[in-house]
């Protein structure tokens, strides 16, 4: 009798073929190495955000009156609640450090390269929805560098011509930055873009599945192919294991991490009339910043903002070296992506911290060295080859 229903379950909603077709009988390469990881780990830490901001919206109030003070609440008097934000704090600098690794390993192997092309940019739409999330996210508690911050980037918004000023009179939902945009982007960070991000990860793995993971070895040679689960599975689960240790160890002992993943200028309350002495966004996203400030002209700092971020996309194009492993490619483009990502880690430095001379020539210098080394990609990456 119980094998009949299962059956007649089975018939109408087929979960075990699902789990044989995409868990237990889906194969891949035994090569697979710790970089291959942070996908899963990703889906993981994006998990967490939704759970935990599932419980923080229970008790949020998006009102500039009551946004700040429910924040507090959650800190200090609803029970555990200071865990909860911390696991969502904390947890979005976590995610985007996953994400960064994730898209390094994509630089080593070629994950871009044919016939990836269309997973790598739906990973970047993927990052760049993300961008988006936490910048809402990071405006919600409405303290200082929340209120700044929206101010900004909305101002950044009027640069655009002809439509720049009507567009940022739309998205403030008025002249100032009020009670409209914080209420809008509690809704977008909320209920819209969650929804987005569960669709376009669900076409990222699709994509993913159809054409097959990159391997740390040539595709010539061959390789054994092992269920995904349990061999595959158990080695993602180590390295879940340390990230999750690494994580609590955070959230326990150093929850702000000196300041960088929660801002202390956003344990005050939002005042208009008084500036904070350094306005930047969060951590994965100066390097942006320094990119905008580091050009006179706004409108050349937001096109030019916008380009290198689309750049990302672009990647499977530029790149036109035969090879697909980075360590078979010349010493040019291996130098050049080292150095690429070295100076990503030093822009959002730059991009943390107020504005000098010294920073501001910095800042241009990196930038320069970030589009050229997408817009020079397709010559120096045949470099040697014939």
């Amino acid at each position: 009798m119980k094998k009949k229903c299962f059956d007649s379950l089975e018939k109408r909603l087929p979960i075990q073929s699902f789990l044989k077709t995409h868990l237990f009988h889906y194969m891949v390469p035994s090569a697979l190495n710790v970089w291959y990881v942070f996908g899963l780990l990703a889906l993981i830490m994006l998990f967490n955000q939704y759970v935990s901001g599932i419980w923080l919206a229970m008790f949020y109030i998006p009102s500039i009156q009551q946004a700040f003070p429910s924040i507090q609440a959650i800190m200090h008097d609803i029970p555990s609640g200071w865990f909860i934000r911390l696991l969502h704090t904390t947890g979005a600098s976590m995610l985007f450090i996953v994400l960064y690794l994730h898209m390094f390993r994509g630089f080593l192997y070629g994950s871009y390269q044919k016939p990836r092309e269309l997973v790598w940019i739906l990973g970047v739409i993927l990052l760049l929805m993300m961008y988006v999330q936490a910048f809402f996210g990071y405006v919600l508690p409405w303290g200082q560098m929340s209120y700044w911050g929206a101010e900004v980037a909305t101002s950044a918004i009027s640069a655009i011509p002809f439509v720049g000023e009507g567009l940022m009179y739309w998205i403030r939902g008025g002249v100032e930055v009020g009670a409209p945009i914080l209420q809008r982007f509690y809704a977008l960070h909320v209920i819209a873009i969650p929804l987005l991000l569960m669709y376009m990860i669900k076409l990222h793995v699709i994509a993913i599945r159809y054409v097959g993971s990159s391997t740390p070895v040539h595709e010539k040679h061959p390789t054994q192919k092992i269920p995904f689960f349990p061999h595959h599975v158990i080695k993602e689960s180590m390295a879940l294991m340390v990230m999750i240790t690494v994580f609590f160890a955070i959230i326990f002992f150093i929850p702000d991490m000196g300041g960088i993943f929660i801002e202390k200028y956003n344990d005050v309350p939002a005042n208009p009339m008084q500036t904070p002495p350094a306005i930047h966004p969060a951590w994965y996203l100066t390097p942006y910043f320094a990119m905008l400030r580091s050009v006179p002209s706004l409108l050349g700092g937001v096109l030019l903002t916008l380009l290198n971020i689309l750049l990302w996309g672009m990647l499977p194009f530029l790149d036109k070296s035969r090879h697909r492993l980075l360590v078979e490619k010349n010493q040019v483009f291996r130098w050049m992506v080292y150095l690429f990502w070295v100076n990503f880690v030093v822009l959002g430095v730059l991009g943390w911290y107020e504005l000098t001379l010294w920073g501001l020539w910095c800042s241009r210098v990196c930038t320069l060295y970030y589009t050229l080394f997408f817009i020079l990609m397709p010559f120096y990456s045949r470099w040697g080859e014939h």
